[in-house]
């Protein structure tokens, strides 16, 4: 049902990709700018899964944060699909938004075989101080939780297709653990 619903978009500007129009939205949060349209057909076939990466994302935070309880919203939600033509096989070094709190990002099955090497992300320091760089071989299922503002690049792919699911969130905390 996923591939069925999914479409190239609207041209949208990321900074230095100024003719992006691999990712397909399922959610839009009414302040989010620019309003972007949505995908019913994919949201709706789309939706179980959305709200368990939702649950999974809060369950993430509160550990990451230490809290009992946050509320999680929706800031936005996509499918990116990355192909081997220049342009379109990558999504480089970047933050996803000074807006959102945090992001998930999930791998998502395809029919035919690919060769992306997934997700590099720079966190965390090392004993000398030093950004740590990590390569995240996400596999189908797979989802990868960003802290906001972690720096982190969809490497590039050379062979077949690779969809992924994308999630922006914006978190209200409640209390923190004693």
């Amino acid at each position: 049902g996923v591939l069925k619903h999914y479409h190239e978009q609207q041209l949208q500007e990321y900074s230095r990709y100024k003719n992006w129009t691999q990712s397909c939205y399922m959610e839009c949060h009414e302040q989010w700018s620019p309003q972007v349209p949505i995908t019913e057909e994919l949201r709706d076939v789309m939706l179980p899964l959305l709200d368990r990466a939702k649950e999974h994302f809060a369950t993430w935070y509160k550990d990451l944060y230490g809290l009992n309880d946050v509320e999680v919203v929706t800031l936005n939600s996509f499918i990116t699909k990355y192909i081997p033509v220049e342009g379109k096989d990558e999504f480089g070094k970047h933050v996803d938004s000074a807006k959102a709190d945090g992001s998930l990002i999930l791998a998502l099955p395809t029919d035919e075989p690919h060769d992306w090497p997934g997700l590099k992300v720079w966190d965390g320091k090392d004993s000398n101080g030093k950004i740590k760089e990590h390569t995240l071989k996400l596999e189908a299922g797979d989802i990868c939780c960003l802290d906001s503002l972690v720096w982190h690049h969809g490497l590039p792919i050379s062979v077949g297709k690779r969809y992924v699911a994308v999630c922006f969130y914006r978190c209200k905390w409640k209390k923190v653990k004693m």
